[in-house]
């Protein structure tokens, strides 16, 4: 097949995506993104009620919390990210020779 025809059925034209992929990259991004507003305005609130629309008064006094010396925030953070990192490495270690002996060999 040639590259035309793979773009095509990717939904990529010469003048760059179709309506329908745009539509579909949209609604993906906004499926993401729009949950994560209220947490990011929820950190800096320092009170919000159920009727009120957006919060009665701001207050960074979580954020400061987490950048303390007492929290183990940082430290937990850390580990966190050493952990993704060997899951990474494993990962990398384990699927690139499967992958490939599946796009080398043939397989009955």
């Amino acid at each position: 097949m040639s590259k035309d025809g793979i773009k095509r059925q990717a939904g990529i034209s010469r003048d760059g995506l179709s309506g329908p992929t745009w539509f579909a990259l949209i609604l993906l991004i906004s499926w993401l993104v729009l949950p994560l507003i209220p947490l990011g305005i929820w950190s800096i609130s320092r009170s919000w009620f159920f009727p009120d629309i957006a919060p009665s008064a701001y207050s960074l006094r979580a954020w400061g919390y987490v950048f303390s010396t007492t929290s183990e925030v940082l430290p937990a953070l850390g580990v966190t990210t050493l952990i993704a990192l060997c899951a990474t490495l494993l990962s990398a270690i384990i699927g690139l020779p499967a992958g490939r002996a599946l796009g080398l060999y043939q397989f009955r």
